[in-house]
């Protein structure tokens, strides 16, 4: 079973940041950055319109804890939205290659 974890970071470098730590550790297979997006979002009381990074990264199910964990520990906010979704299809060849490059010694 596989999933997509998504969370947004205060930049693209911090974005790569972890996205390096994620790969390094083998706890994703890949990770997608999108270094500008438009967040709007309430936060102490106060609608903030901000420019970050999106982060999104492909992991099997038995890694997100360690996943998230990993996020919640490098990341530069008190509190990131980490959101996980359930990756219902992939194409066979994309299964294996996950599978591959997190059981790699």
């Amino acid at each position: 079973m596989f999933f997509n974890i998504h969370t947004t970071c205060n930049n693209s470098q911090e974005a790569e940041k972890i996205g390096q730590a994620l790969v390094r550790q083998k706890l994703v297979a890949c990770v997608n950055i999108i270094p500008k997006v438009k967040s709007i979002y309430w936060w102490d009381k106060k609608i903030v319109n901000d420019q970050e990074s999106f982060l999104m990264a492909k992991t099997k199910k038995e890694k997100i804890n360690q996943v998230i964990k990993l996020i919640t520990k490098l990341h530069s906010y008190k509190l990131p939205g980490i959101s996980v979704f359930k990756i219902d299809k992939l194409n066979p060849g994309i299964s294996t290659w996950i599978n591959q490059s997190l059981n790699k010694k």
